[in-house]
């Protein structure tokens, strides 16, 4: 057996890191070059979005978990790569639930279209009325 110091753990860790993100990356590039001739035409693609925006909205809401649950894994991994002070990272422990409520809220401006069927509402209830 042979001994390993610490740097060489970290290093190894980070490559495999770097390494499962390129290949998850290629992963994802190829399957949507897959999709992308089988889906050539926009109204192809149009349904094919249609169809997942279940599994891609289960996707995003798996990624805010992960990000909420694991922030002070990530907050501690940062601080002692950053060299934080102990404030500094009780600060950055304190954004944590401000950071889940914006995604939250761009979650349901941008992907679910709030704004949109707020104003189709709106919109609706004013042609009732008039």
């Amino acid at each position: 057996m042979s001994y390993r110091p610490n740097g060489d753990c970290k290093n190894r860790r980070h490559r495999l890191f770097v390494q499962t993100v390129l290949f998850v990356t290629l992963g994802i590039t190829g399957l949507i070059l897959g999709l992308a001739t089988a889906y050539s035409s926009l109204n192809g693609l149009n349904q094919l979005i249609h169809n997942a925006r279940d599994w891609l909205l289960l996707w995003r809401l798996l990624l805010l978990m992960l990000l909420i649950g694991g922030w002070p894994y990530l907050v501690s991994v940062y601080a002692e790569r950053a060299g934080l002070t102990a404030d500094q990272r009780s600060s950055l422990q304190a954004y944590r639930w401000r950071s889940a409520l914006w995604l939250l809220v761009l979650e349901l401006i941008a992907c679910q279209a709030l704004l949109t069927h707020c104003a189709e509402t709106v919109i609706a209830l004013q042609a009732g009325f008039a």
